[in-house]
């Protein structure tokens, strides 16, 4: 009988497996890649806390991509999710998100989290598509990656001080050359994940 790890395991691998990224460590060359970090700097655009590129969807709107991430975790609980997005900063969604854990829908560490993370990244392309369309022009020859030396799942880091090569999943990194590969082929990849965030119980 399948264990509940290993089920999540698999269910996460399939879609992966199903939008050609990977769950495995990642190897980059610095140089050679569209690294973004801060806001501040060469790439920032793709950062989620960016506070330039807030998010509106009718009668109520996302201070930043994050703010919708974050929310998207409790799609069961409208409270908490307009407790998120009444949260000016960033950093202070994700407290909020943090705070309330326990509520968090079953099945985001399943996989759910990277079908959000994709539909973040989808709504802030569509709402700013004369920022990103060039640079995914400027960066279509090379990996996107998150520098981060906290999370080595959405991001990567150098291999030690100084180094010049990067490691980690680099999840966020690799969604972004998802959504790249989908304008530059005019694909319509990620649109085919069947996953919707919810808000205030409807749909987006």
């Amino acid at each position: 009988m399948i264990s509940q790890d290993n089920f999540m395991a698999t269910y996460i691998e399939l879609i992966c497996k199903d939008f050609d990224i990977s769950i495995s460590e990642q190897h980059y060359f610095k140089p050679h890649c569209a690294v973004f970090g801060k806001i501040r700097y060469r790439w920032g655009q793709f950062q989620n806390m960016h506070p330039k590129f807030p998010l509106s969807f009718g009668d109520f709107s996302c201070p930043t991509s994050e703010h919708l991430y974050q929310a998207s975790r409790f799609p069961h609980r409208p409270d908490i999710q307009g407790a998120i997005l009444q949260e000016e900063s960033p950093l202070g969604a994700k407290g909020i998100a943090r705070e309330f854990d326990k509520f968090t829908r079953d099945d985001w560490h399943d996989g759910i989290k990277i079908l959000a993370m994709i539909e973040a990244i989808s709504h802030k392309i569509e709402q700013y598509q004369d920022i990103f369309h060039p640079l995914f022009e400027e960066a279509k020859n090379m990996p996107i990656v998150e520098f981060s030396n906290r999370d080595a799942f959405w991001g990567a880091s150098p291999l030690h001080k100084g180094s010049p090569v990067m490691i980690g999943t680099n999840m966020l990194g690799q969604l972004w050359d998802l959504h790249k590969l989908s304008f530059l082929s005019k694909s319509k990849i990620v649109s085919t994940t069947g996953y919707k965030i919810e808000l205030f119980g409807a749909e987006i």
